[in-house]
């Protein structure tokens, strides 16, 4: 019986068209970026920016070196270890966090405080209205000042707007000289815009004061709980300068 004979397998020359593919799609990537980089719209280049500062940031929190690329300018923006008072609404945050953890003892932070958040345009420091004032007045805590004033020396560091913003629950006022919750709203923010000027000599031109009553609540107001969480005041940081034009 003749025996059957192996094909010799012939080696493959054109394995090198898989990795010349690969080089094209990674090279067309490459210049689709440039091109989208390319365009001059402040908003949207912002916006590309803060969306990958948001992403890096969250993957490497705490991190320290990375740095981001203006793309516009080329320059380097910061590192995601930074922190900043004139940089990202991210940097901003972390940049008051970390001033607050230091100017302020654990106990003044727990009755001031309620949170610190950002979004596209600033830094929101959300403060316990319980705290501040007693209930249905428009007057300061006196054990309020101390925490408040720390607050409002590490604001004064800044250039940035600031925006005292007063916010209630759903809860009707009842009796006195307030006739609703935007009044109450309105009269607790200015209460404390004329604290950090009477007392801390805050520039006028870079703050402003404004209610938006049970119109803005963070949760639901049918628990106790919930609406005490809604009756805060926010002191809202713009990320832009006021004084420095485009």
């Amino acid at each position: 019986m003749a025996k059957k004979h192996k094909h010799e397998e012939h080696e493959n020359h054109e394995r090198w068209l898989v990795s010349y593919a690969d080089f094209i799609t990674l090279l067309f990537a490459f210049f689709v970026v440039l091109y989208a980089s390319a365009d001059k719209s402040d908003a949207k280049t912002k916006a590309v920016e803060e969306s990958i500062r948001s992403s890096l940031h969250m993957v490497l929190e705490g991190g320290g070196g990375a740095d981001l690329i203006n793309l516009q300018t080329g320059a380097v923006i910061a590192g995601l270890g930074t922190h900043r008072i004139d940089g990202s609404p991210i940097d901003m945050q972390r940049y008051y966090q970390k001033q607050l953890e230091s100017k302020l003892t654990q106990e003044q932070r727990g009755k001031t405080i309620q949170e610190i958040d950002h979004d596209l345009n600033g830094v929101r420091i959300r403060l316990i209205d319980t705290n501040l004032f007693d209930p249905g007045s428009v007057i300061l805590n006196p054990a309020s000042l101390d925490g408040l004033g720390k607050i409002v020396e590490i604001l004064r560091k800044s250039k940035h707007e600031v925006i005292i913003e007063g916010h209630t629950d759903n809860q009707q006022v009842t009796g006195g000289a307030i006739p609703s919750n935007w009044e109450l709203g309105a009269l607790r923010a200015t209460s404390v815009l004329r604290f950090m000027v009477e007392n801390y000599k805050f520039p006028l031109k870079r703050i402003s004061a404004t209610s938006f009553a049970d119109t803005r609540p963070l949760t639901g107001n049918d628990t106790p709980e919930g609406r005490a969480r809604n009756r805060r005041i926010e002191i809202y940081v713009l990320t832009k300068d006021k004084n420095k034009k485009d």
